[in-house]
């Protein structure tokens, strides 16, 4: 088989498992958010009015402030309105496309991750193109995913995700066109076009002009001053971008609304202390997905004794990827991807989720990275065939999680049962149960949330609508849509 017919079977296999882990997905309804980006969003009515979508919406919804997200809901919404599917659909597009995106990338990276290669670094050699689509195969039907592939409007993960890869992926082409003596003007596009949309994504994607450089310089250029003397004008464009995130952050009144930030009423270490056992989850989460929870509910921690062998774990671990980019600069840059996407929303204070399982959408791909080609190297066939019955497995669980998001009523039943002192997950589920007519039912896990935090507004309000609509179904009048 020659070499471009084992790439072009090898993304065969990676689109095929895709498709696969995924096909369920495309009838769940919109739960938790979408309604407020999607149905209930103003600015993506109008096809026509540019102005409208690239403003956003002006209160506190996924959206705001993420330009790019908006249009995407805006092209789904002139397609076909408020029609689950379409929107799916594009979820799976934009999952599909950053798979083969890693793939590529992977391609061409593989064998500067393989240190004891002796072969010259080709991207067609068999065993860097197996270990590039089992990487992404596994990567991308992780059940870990499904919140930002399933959960509709958390496209704004995915979309960030493949932003971020296409930004590396055309470094490559740029750098690979300039060794050869080729244009590569393209490449170049593609990579700041790429960089400044993801920043109109995500804010997230603030890490991407400082990764891409020290990918440079592990990959490419050898050294940072190399990767900046071919490519300085190339970094320039990138790092403009920052500028276009300030602006978009600052739109949002550089809070987004009042719920992140360090001036959101938060005390920013009792914040920081939660984030040691979240990135420990989240590690665990890599090798053992089981329970996956829709949310996790706020907690706070007071005292670092409590959380202090997660402080020291991951204390070593961003130690060992400093030491990393210095000494093993390959090895390096995967730690820093994957401390640096996940850096935002650890350091930044939040008022809810201190646990989100789609942070995990970009820095599970530096993790697989750095476990399967030492793993290939060392074990060639153990490994390939462990990361068959992985794939299988991810499959399998990716497609029981999403018939989970089949029924919005089931996914918060689950949710509470997983986190039975979840104020949120309770009040979700009773205006869930609300919007079905079951009002009994919702009052007990309203009831609930306000005696676990009796100062919840959204409970609050929830009861206000349970009273008054319960009342209505009574007196036999029919309930107009909900807002």
């Amino acid at each position: 088989m020659t070499s471009r017919a084992q790439t072009r079977w090898a993304a065969g296999l990676v689109a095929g498992a895709v498709v696969l882990a995924y096909a369920n997905s495309l009838h769940g309804p919109f739960i938790f958010d979408d309604p407020s980006s999607i149905t209930r969003n103003a600015t993506i009515v109008d096809p026509t009015n540019w102005r409208a979508i690239l403003r956003t919406p002006h209160f506190t919804v996924t959206a705001e402030g993420r330009p790019v997200l908006n249009a995407s809901l805006a092209f789904n919404y002139a397609l076909g309105g408020a029609a689950v599917v379409g929107y799916h659909l594009f979820n799976l597009g934009v999952h599909l496309a950053a798979a083969l995106t890693l793939f590529g990338i992977l391609l061409r990276v593989g064998p500067k991750l393989d240190r004891a290669s002796a072969c010259p670094p080709k991207p067609w050699r068999k065993g860097t193109v197996c270990t590039a689509a089992a990487i992404a195969i596994l990567w991308a039907v992780h059940p870990l995913q499904t919140e930002s592939v399933t959960y509709t409007v958390q496209r704004a993960e995915s979309m960030m995700g493949l932003f971020y890869f296409l930004t590396l992926y055309g470094l490559i082409g740029v750098a690979e066109r300039q060794e050869a003596g080729r244009p590569y003007g393209g490449f170049a596009a593609l990579s700041i076009a790429a960089c400044w949309l993801g920043m109109g994504t995500k804010e997230d994607m603030v890490s991407a002009p400082v990764i891409a450089w020290l990918f440079d310089r592990a990959f490419l250029a050898g050294d940072f001053r190399s990767a900046l003397r071919r490519r300085g004008a190339l970094y320039a464009a990138l790092a403009l971008s920052w500028v276009f995130l300030a602006y978009l952050i600052w739109s949002t009144g550089g809070n987004r609304g009042g719920s992140v930030g360090f001036n959101v009423k938060v005390q920013t270490y009792e914040y920081w202390l939660t984030q040691f056992p979240a990135l420990v989850y989240y590690l665990r989460a890599t090798f053992w997905p089981h329970p996956l929870i829709f949310e996790y509910g706020t907690f706070w921690i007071v005292h670092l004794r409590e959380v202090w062998w997660q402080a020291l774990l991951v204390s070593g671990l961003i130690a060992a990827a400093v030491w990393a980019l210095w000494r093993r600069p390959a090895a390096g840059v995967a730690g820093a991807l994957a401390f640096a996407v996940l850096a935002p929303t650890s350091l930044a204070p939040g008022t809810t989720q201190m646990i989100v399982e789609h942070r995990m959408y970009l820095p599970l791909a530096a993790l697989l990275a750095l476990l399967l080609f030492p793993a290939r190297r060392a074990w060639p066939r153990a490994t390939l065939a462990t990361a068959g019955v992985l794939a299988l497995a991810g499959i399998v669980l990716t497609w029981q999680r999403n018939a989970e998001y089949r029924d919005a009523v089931g996914l918060w039943e689950l949710t509470v049962e997983q986190r039975p002192n979840n104020v949120l997950g309770h009040t979700m589920l009773a205006q869930v149960l609300d919007e079905e007519g079951r009002f009994d039912e919702a009052r007990v896990h309203v009831e609930r949330a306000l005696q676990l935090n009796p100062h919840f507004k959204l409970a609050q309000d929830e009861l206000k609508r349970n009273h008054t609509e319960s009342e209505r179904a009574r007196n036999g009048v029919v309930s107009g849509a909900r807002d």
